[in-house]
């Protein structure tokens, strides 16, 4: 998923050093999570779409596919956790 990264922080000046590269690298990690957060959203999303034409359509195939995913799914939280 690609999405465009939260608006930088903006930090006041005559920060000392120390300040300024932890709240960038902050930023940093809220990005990655932003990212993985919405990753995992499209992929719920997307399953859930599977699951309800799976069973509106009784299509046993692809209820098997959104199960075999759902490992997938769940790896993705964890990387969000």
């Amino acid at each position: 998923v690609s999405v465009e990264s939260a608006p930088p922080i903006l930090l006041p000046s005559g920060l000392p050093e120390e300040v300024r590269s932890m709240a960038l690298a902050a930023q940093k990690h809220f990005d990655r999570l932003r990212q993985r957060i919405l990753a995992l959203g499209l992929m719920v999303e997307e399953a859930v779409a599977k699951a309800v034409r799976a069973v509106h359509d009784r299509n046993e195939a692809l209820a098997r596919e959104v199960v075999s995913g759902d490992a997938a799914v769940d790896r993705a939280e964890v990387q969000v956790e």
